[in-house]
């Protein structure tokens, strides 16, 4: 309810020849998309600022959901010229323990010509069964898919929940895609280890789509040395199973072979050591592919690392398992591994 708001307030600032520059400058500081936060924005220009706040304050004022009839005092608040509505509802997007900043992003930049066309603005939150997310283009309500957001050449802006950031100026994440690759200097020998997930259960009552199906994808991060600066972050390459609703309602198991190809350290002994830590987790592909998530490895502070995966909330895990007990989950040549919690389970099969 509150990236509705939101959504009304960009969709406003879109049909502004000026504000619609300001946030198209804010995305594409290269030829890449990049997220920016919106309170962010609003503190590096004043006339923005204003502009976004009279926008959320108008969408509160004609509809009647939240803040108001949930929150105390709103009431009073409209009645205040300067009350900041982006830093109170900045402050209420919270998903316990976790505080979220509103984003905008892009899927894809915008072709040549986009400038005459009028913008369309969604909200990055749940898709339908048809794996669509609602929004306007101008003043036209419509849905758009994945494949339109991510070929158009038209402004097709996102606004969704990002991280936490520091909001003290403007920040603009970087990235390049969906997974980096992070590179030491001084490693030379590498190889491939080859790895299926030969079974996997995504147990009843941790479902976090709202559409038909969910897809669950798995990523690895190494570190070399052992407890030092991470060198490698790879994902599971053809990892991305869809999954039914019903299905998870049943917590059912299935047992059909899904291939990865894992890069490791050279030699492949090396690799099962407490060195590597591995996640699996609901891929959203109208979350902003480049939007940085800070892990916690687990073992000391400088083992921190930011991931970059389609997940609409950091901390929406189905497993997870951080470095120090690497070895005890990637199996060994030839042998199997199975993991389990109170979310999912999954086993690892190895084949060379």
């Amino acid at each position: 309810m509150i990236l509705y708001h939101y959504t009304q307030a960009v969709r406003d600032a879109a049909k502004n020849p000026t504000y619609r520059q300001y946030m198209l400058n804010a995305l594409t500081v290269n030829n890449e998309a990049k997220t920016a936060s919106l309170l962010a924005l609003a503190q590096g220009d004043a006339s923005f600022a204003n502009f976004i706040n009279a926008k959320l304050r108008q969408s509160i004022s004609e509809k009647n959901v939240y803040p108001r009839g949930v929150e105390p005092g709103i009431e009073i608040l409209m009645t205040i010229a300067t009350w900041d509505v982006n830093t109170y509802l900045r402050n209420k997007i919270v998903y316990t323990p976790y505080s979220y900043d509103p984003v905008i992003y892009y899927m894809k930049k915008p072709g040549g010509g986009s400038e005459n066309i009028a913008a369309t603005v969604v909200i990055a939150q749940d898709v339908n069964d048809c794996d669509d997310v609602a929004g306007w283009r101008g003043d036209t309500e419509l849905l758009v898919g994945e494949t339109e957001a991510t070929t158009s050449n038209d402004v097709i802006i996102f606004v969704g929940p990002g991280n936490p950031v520091d909001i003290g100026g403007l920040q603009v994440s970087s990235g390049t895609g969906e997974f980096i690759d992070i590179v030491q200097q001084g490693v030379q020998e590498r190889a491939v280890a080859r790895i299926a997930v030969s079974q996997f259960q995504v147990k009843n009552g941790y479902r976090y789509e709202s559409s038909g199906k969910s897809e669950v994808r798995g990523w690895i991060v190494g570190f070399n040395p052992p407890g030092g600066t991470p060198f490698l972050q790879h994902n599971f390459m053809n990892f991305a199973e869809k999954i039914k609703k019903s299905e998870i309602e049943d917590s059912k198991n299935f047992t059909k072979s899904l291939a990865l190809q894992v890069l490791a350290i050279a030699p492949i002994s090396g690799w099962l050591t407490n060195n590597a830590f591995m996640g699996f987790y609901e891929n959203d592909w109208y979350v902003a592919n480049w939007n940085k998530k800070e892990v916690d490895a687990g073992c000391t502070s400088n083992n921190d690392v930011n991931v970059w995966l389609k997940m609409k909330y950091s901390h929406e895990w189905y497993y997870k398992d951080w470095c120090g007990l690497g070895s005890s989950i990637l199996p060994s040549n030839g042998s199997t591994s199975a993991v389990s919690n109170s979310k999912s389970s999954f086993t690892l099969t190895r084949t060379e």
